[in-house]
């Protein structure tokens, strides 16, 4: 295992990104079959 301790102690961002995620969230529950099934640039 790698030593991070040199960064600090470890901070929980997710209170502050909950807005964020909902609305992430929000965007992919309005995707449609043809939206899902668009390629993308990643390979496989």
């Amino acid at each position: 295992m790698t030593d991070t301790s040199w960064l600090g102690p470890a901070i929980d961002v997710r209170p502050v990104l909950a807005e964020q995620q909902d609305a992430f969230i929000e965007l992919l529950r309005q995707l449609d079959a043809e939206e899902w099934n668009r390629p993308t640039i990643c390979p496989g």
